[in-house]
């Protein structure tokens, strides 16, 4: 198969397209003809930066989100089945080949159906992000219905998974977003309190579930942390 492989760490420099062999699924997994998604941890993976989660085996597939279509299964496995459209964020996180490649090897339990009106390219967006929300939330956070949650970077990859998985479970949101993302107008919908502007570089957005006003300060950053630390102390 082909896959795209680095053989040592670095820069974009070390990508290289390669003819490698295809992988075989084991016991209780599937391999999947891939359709892979890009994601900022694979630029951190390919430069190195990731070598205390995982070890590096070169050469060394790259890449994270996939979704795709099951071509065989391993022994054990009774879904998904071959023929079946699936996402996962993979195994790569356990040191094994990532997505970057025609065919990957993923856990059967690490997949998912894809919805029959959903694209392998928007599937192939949602592992990695939606699955950091949801462990940031509810593994780690305990986050229940009722309570108050402040989101940073609500608009992106990650934080709109989180706004939408936090709204589900009943909790009261609050978002901070970037005016220069597209998404940035859909958070605004989704959350029905008080949308405010805030006055910085860049400028960003707040969807606001309390009454005080937003503290003006030099950066975004600098905001975000002051309001973090604000909202917690009044709690």
């Amino acid at each position: 198969m082909r896959a795209i492989i680095i053989e040592h760490t670095g820069g974009p420099e070390a990508l290289r397209l390669a003819d490698v062999p295809t992988p075989e699924p084991g016991p209780g997994q599937v391999l999947i003809r891939v359709a892979w998604g890009v994601n900022p941890a694979d630029w951190k993976d390919r430069e190195g930066m990731l070598a205390m989660y995982a070890p590096y085996h070169f050469p060394y597939i790259v890449g994270f989100d996939a979704a795709g279509v099951v071509e065989r299964v391993g022994a054990g496995v009774d879904k998904p089945r071959p023929g079946d459209r699936v996402f996962t964020p993979g195994n790569h996180g356990q040191g094994a080949w990532g997505s970057y490649a025609e065919f990957m090897v993923a856990n059967a339990d690490r997949t998912a159906t894809i919805p029959p009106s959903m694209s392998f390219a928007a599937a192939a967006s949602i592992p990695v992000a939606a699955l950091t929300g949801w462990q940031a939330l509810f593994d780690r956070g305990g986050l229940q219905a009722g309570q108050r949650i402040m989101i940073h970077g609500g608009s992106g990859g990650l934080g709109s998974f989180a706004v939408q998985f936090a709204r589900w479970a009943g909790a009261r949101v609050a978002a901070t977003c970037g005016t220069a993302n597209s998404t940035t107008g859909r958070v605004r919908k989704t959350l029905p309190w008080r949308t405010t502007g805030i006055r910085g570089h860049p400028t960003d957005w707040i969807c606001w579930w309390t009454p005080w006003a937003p503290v003006p300060c030099p950066s975004a950053w600098a905001w975000c942390v002051r309001a973090a630390l604000t909202s917690a102390s009044r709690r």
